[in-house]
């Protein structure tokens, strides 16, 4: 979704290339960090907490994101999204494995994996429609 974004922001956020990179790479190096972190918050706290903690973490980021008035705002609501998405995504595992029968685990994790895999197909087209219908606000 980014990579369709981030000409626009070059252009509307007045910055380089480079900088508006930066907006991917903070994401993944959060994630990076927050990931192996959200095993130990798994078993700190219940599953309703933390995932209130992700999604709370995660719309703040989009709402920091949609009032950002330049470059900087907007990299720190990539950093909040990412830490709600880190958190989300093994919690998104734990909780299949504890709610799903063995028997049909097999079966919903590739459900599952579908959905994660059509993500990078159809994102960046609803991000192209996005931009150019709302901007990138």
């Amino acid at each position: 979704t980014m990579g369709v974004a981030i000409p626009h922001l070059i252009v509307d956020l007045g910055i380089t290339a480079v900088a508006a990179q930066w907006l991917t790479t903070a994401f993944m190096l959060t994630m990076a960090v927050v990931i192996p972190i959200s095993g130990f918050l798994l078993q700190r706290f219940t599953t309703r907490q933390v995932f209130l903690a992700a999604m709370t973490l995660f719309s703040t980021g989009t709402a920091v994101a949609f009032i950002a008035p330049g470059f900087e705002i907007l990299l720190v609501a990539r950093v909040i999204q990412a830490s709600g998405t880190a958190i989300m995504m093994p919690l998104l595992m734990t909780t299949l494995m504890t709610i799903v029968p063995p028997h049909a685990r097999g079966r919903m994790m590739g459900r599952v994996s579908i959905v994660i895999a059509l993500a990078p197909a159809i994102g960046p087209s609803l991000s192209g429609l996005i931009l150019d219908s709302l901007g990138w606000h």
